[in-house]
């Protein structure tokens, strides 16, 4: 038979490992985290998977992390496009080239132009 006081050592170590794991995840990275350079120039694909424009920039805070996206929407080969900003919770990467948003190409027509 085994010790109690060795399975009680045991689960107080597990516990003792799941709360700092616990205390380090407030400064774990996002999991959409994204820097700029893997941003710009990115294929932007719709809720419907089509492609409805390019990630044009970046707005990074004082830390340097990205908050926001400037995607240019419609327009015919750039020609009349609108840039539109997105909050950076709203992307996706989708495992290829391009960032998944989930708003289809009207919503984002629709946006105000971004600043």
């Amino acid at each position: 038979m085994k010790s109690p006081g060795l399975l009680t050592a045991a689960l107080l170590l597990a516990g003792a490992t799941t709360a700092q794991a616990q205390d380090a995840a407030p400064d774990a990275v996002p999991q959409n985290a994204f820097t700029t350079a893997e941003l710009v120039g990115r294929d932007v694909i719709d809720v419907e998977g089509t492609e409805v424009g390019k990630v044009a920039d970046t707005v990074v805070d004082q830390d340097q992390r990205v908050e926001a996206v400037v995607v240019e929407v419609g327009g015919f080969f750039g020609i009349g496009a609108k840039p539109v900003r997105l909050d950076a919770s709203n992307l996706q990467a989708d495992g290829g080239d391009n960032i998944r948003v989930g708003l289809s190409a009207t919503q984002l027509e629709e946006l105000p132009p971004a600043d």
